[in-house]
């Protein structure tokens, strides 16, 4: 069965995927079937995504219906769900389904991630203790202890409980009407209390399904980490996917001005983002 990348935008994000899209042509030309959702009606964006090979682009018809009331999260936008769409039977003729967010880089070839075989997902290790699961005000709340007593879970404040969903790899075992009914109820039950919305859900998914994070941050290395201890050692030589996480993205003043990076690496990731916005990176 063949592989797919899927990935999934609106208009507010359409600068990020053509970086990100001309980051994979460049530096991993062999990519499998290409899967886009775009939210827009942009004519531009429409024919952008026309010069790919290999690429589908996915209909409104194709996604799964949304609730109104689901918390929209940081990036409080109801495209965070876009990516819900992976666990649907629109991906059932294919082995691996690699989600990637439209902020991230491909900087180089993904075969051996598409290769494996277990659920792909690396934690989002903020040592920041409002980065969690759950909105840390609300951990002592009687409706989200009983829930968790329900489903037999601990409260999750730890900063690797959380896994970053910008990159998941689904195989077809979890690409069931059972898992996808499951991670929406799991969306439903706790959702006033998700701090990161789908990141929130999709990580308790993974805890009441025993799938374990991959401690493996070259296939997800968000800019945040060259600002970490333990994972600011990562040179770009390295790093198979960029993922510009925060909100502070390489084209703003506040991403140059954050402070919990060091300035030389928000240069070069500055630089390297607006090379493939440009598309002056060849292959």
């Amino acid at each position: 069965m063949n592989d797919a990348i899927f990935l999934a935008f609106d208009d507010a994000y359409s600068l990020y995927a053509r970086a990100c899209l001309n980051s994979l042509r460049a530096n991993y030309p062999s990519y499998p079937q290409l899967v886009v959702y775009y939210d827009g009606s942009s004519t531009e964006v429409h024919e952008f995504l026309k010069s790919f090979e290999r690429t589908t682009i996915v209909t409104d018809s194709d996604l799964p219906t949304m609730e109104d009331d689901f918390t929209l999260g940081e990036v409080n936008t109801k495209a965070v769900y876009f990516k819900y769409l992976s666990w649907n039977k629109r991906f059932a003729e294919f082995r691996n389904v690699l989600y990637l967010d439209a902020d991230t880089l491909v900087l180089k070839p993904l075969t051996s991630l598409l290769e494996a075989k277990e659920f792909y997902a690396a934690p989002n290790h903020d040592s920041l203790p409002s980065v969690r699961i759950f909105d840390p005000t609300k951990l002592s709340d009687p409706q989200l202890l009983s829930q968790l007593s329900k489903d037999k879970l601990a409260t999750l404040s730890g900063m690797d409980d959380m896994c970053n969903a910008g990159v998941l790899l689904i195989p077809t075992k979890y690409r069931t009407s059972e898992h996808f009914n499951q991670l929406m109820d799991i969306t439903r039950c706790y959702n006033r209390f998700l701090q990161y919305a789908d990141q929130s859900a999709i990580s308790l998914w993974c805890k009441l399904n025993g799938i374990e994070y991959s401690n493996d941050f070259s296939f997800n290395f968000q800019s945040v980490h060259f600002g970490c201890d333990d994972l600011c050692g990562y040179e770009f030589e390295a790093i198979h996917i960029l993922h510009f996480s925060s909100r502070r993205k390489p084209n703003t003043v506040e991403f140059m001005l954050w402070q919990r990076i060091p300035l030389v690496r928000r240069k070069q990731m500055a630089q390297l983002f607006m090379e493939y916005l440009t598309d002056k990176v060849s292959a």
